[in-house]
């Protein structure tokens, strides 16, 4: 197994790095305004990277056993170093107290275990 796994870092360095990377991808769904929290974000370098899906996207949610849902938002795909994640949480905070929706936010952030060596 280790020869395998020599042989695919030397094949895929460009795209391929192992141990702690320090970066995490963070997915969140948000109001069609979402150019405002982008900007805030990018501007005071909380991340590095940003997909916004500006296509319909459907949350969903049970409120009180209630299903609840809204059409309009965006889908947002963001990575920021580790470090910078409670920045990016408290930042998102901000932003979606003006919508005044029952559940605040979705948030979610995963570790990245693998990625680029140059990305990263």
């Amino acid at each position: 197994m280790s020869a395998r796994r020599d042989a695919f870092e030397k094949a895929f360095r460009n795209v391929w790095a192992t141990g702690d990377t320090g970066v995490s991808l963070i997915h969140l769904t948000v109001p069609g305004h979402s150019d405002d929290l982008i900007a805030r974000l990018f501007k005071q370098t909380m991340v590095a990277d940003v997909a916004d899906v500006k296509q319909e996207v459907k949350k969903s949610w049970n409120n009180h056993g209630n299903y609840k849902y809204d059409v309009l938002r965006h889908k947002l795909v963001m990575i920021s170093s580790d470090d910078r994640i409670a920045e990016v949480i408290e930042e998102t905070a901000l932003f979606m107290a003006k919508f005044g929706e029952p559940i605040p936010f979705d948030l979610v952030v995963t570790p990245l275990a693998t990625g680029s060596k140059e990305y990263i």
